[in-house]
């Protein structure tokens, strides 16, 4: 199975059963390669989204829609790990299921062994010193280092071949910097967790008290950040703010624009096939981790994806420096002079790699790359057609014109012929309909239509959540003596604190 594969699985069979859609592969495949040539001919850095939320978004992603019936049993490498999650299986509540699992009773190796039971802290290992080194069972099972510069996912070896590292969810290991994003919350869960266990009262240790209370004040900052940090940087203002006042209120009035639909299905087939999509327009081809790999020599994306893959642990060398991926003003380089990495603006275009016929490979013989299985995809869940999907869904939203999506395709994509463009701009997918949107606006953040959507998703998980919240909240107050951070720069910093 290609990694391209591993990551999004093959081609929705479905996509192939539409005569609609076989009529248009050829089309999207012109368009796909029109993409691939619009992220070469222009870089794109979008200053208000620093690539950090990127990973971020993506972790989030597979929070909203994690289901345990999908992990690989240990010794049954026959089940594939990346198996697709049926909206069934959905969730919106926003708990990082995807990192903890459903606990240390059943998935007791998520967890460090420990003396006490239940297992309070999640597993993690210390990058090697070399590269190619195979960690035992014994040095991922011992107490790691907390920061999470120098560790990394635990490894397994010849027991699953196609997932290499332990995680509640394989798709947090389909490449290394969301492997990072993952062992970072891990390292915060494993701070808080020794602030909990001091107030712990002598004699009468409680393993799942400490474990519970560790997980709720995890999940309030991580919640608060993605409302007020990442949706805030995501969204257009006005539906940012939407959001921010139904959360307040814990009340869906005013959020939901989707129809009863949205009602029945917690992650809509618009989030999940066409508006939230365009992270991979967002990603870059390459990024500058430390003084390993800064400007001179940084890290392809096609390393890091292959990384995750390796079964050795990656060595030292590739230890991130997260003040590069996550911070607050637009400078390109942090106060001591060290790169930056931004996201790609918000535009069709695809970087190289993600284009690259040995990760995304043509499955029908017709087109290759993921813009191209975007397309396939949101056609074949039912969105070919933007005009026809909002006439239906969301109702009284005013749209581009046909005229103006012309002009952005011709704008952006020159290399798409008039045509072409003509076809697409009568007729156009969701996924891209939500790039020319953001493109209108500048890029630097999602137009009407997709920030509408996104922000309903996530706002009901948000609002659905809301109670457990503000325990989390208080005690953060009660216990680590501050407020919950409400973006990731300050919970970096309430890290630093608790391993340096």
């Amino acid at each position: 199975m290609t990694i391209g594969c591993r990551l999004y699985g093959p081609q929705p069979a479905r996509a192939l059963e539409s005569s609609a859609t076989q009529d248009r592969r050829p089309l999207f495949a012109r368009l796909a390669e029109a993409m691939k040539d619009a992220r070469r001919d222009a870089p794109d850095d979008n200053p208000r989204i620093p690539s950090g939320y990127t990973y971020l978004a993506q972790f989030a992603a597979h929070d909203l829609v994690f289901s345990g019936v999908t992990r690989p049993r240990l010794g049954d490498p026959g089940q594939a790990p990346s198996a697709p999650i049926s909206p069934e299986h959905a969730n919106s509540a926003l708990d990082l299921g995807s990192l903890y699992g459903p606990g240390p009773d059943i998935r007791p190796e998520l967890y460090q062994p420990a003396g006490r039971m239940p297992r309070t802290r999640l597993a993690l290992a210390p990058m090697p010193d070399t590269e190619r080194s195979f960690l035992s069972r014994a040095a991922w099972t011992s107490t790691a280092p907390q920061g999470p510069e120098f560790c990394v996912l635990p490894r397994l070896v010849a027991q699953l071949p196609e997932m290499t590292a332990v995680t509640a969810d394989p798709r947090n290991n389909l490449h290394y910097l969301i492997s990072q994003v993952t062992v970072l919350f891990a390292c915060v869960h494993n701070a808080v967790v020794d602030r909990v266990e001091a107030r712990e009262p002598a004699g009468s240790y409680d393993g799942a008290r400490v474990l519970a209370t560790a997980r709720t004040i995890v999940l309030a900052a991580y919640r608060d950040i993605i409302l007020h940090d990442f949706l805030a940087r995501l969204l257009d203002d006005a539906t940012h703010a939407r959001v921010v006042d139904a959360c307040a209120r814990a009340s869906f009035d005013g959020l939901r624009l989707l129809g009863s639909g949205s009602v029945d299905a917690p992650v809509s087939r618009a989030f999940a096939s066409a508006a939230y999509r365009v992270g991979h327009t967002m990603a870059r081809g390459h990024y500058a981790l430390s003084a390993q790999f800064a400007e001179n020599k940084p890290a392809s994306l096609s390393r890091l994806i292959s990384l995750a893959a390796e079964p050795s642990a990656p060595a030292r060398i590739w230890s991130l420096e997260w003040d590069r991926f996550f911070f607050d003003d637009t400078a390109p380089r942090t106060p001591d002079g060290r790169l930056r990495n931004f996201s790609h603006l918000i535009k069709p275009g695809i970087n190289l790699t993600l284009h690259d016929e040995g990760f995304f490979p043509g499955d029908d013989g017709v087109g290759r790359g993921l813009a191209y299985r975007d397309m396939v995809r949101c056609a074949a869940d039912g969105m070919d057609d933007t005009d026809a999907f909002v006439a239906a869904r969301m109702p009284g939203v005013a749209l581009l014109e046909p005229a103006a999506r012309e002009a952005l395709l011709a704008e952006r994509l020159p290399g798409l012929d008039a045509a072409d463009r003509a076809a697409l701009a009568a007729r156009m997918p969701l996924a891209l309909y939500v790039l020319l949107e953001a493109q209108h606006a500048g890029g630097h953040h999602l137009g009407p239509v997709a920030s509408a959507i996104v922000g309903e998703v996530f706002g009901a998980g948000l609002i659905e959540s809301e109670a457990e919240t503000a325990r989390g909240r208080a005690l953060w107050r009660d216990i680590l003596g501050q407020e919950a951070p409400r973006r990731m720069t300050g919970l970096l910093s309430f890290l630093r604190t608790q391993t340096h």
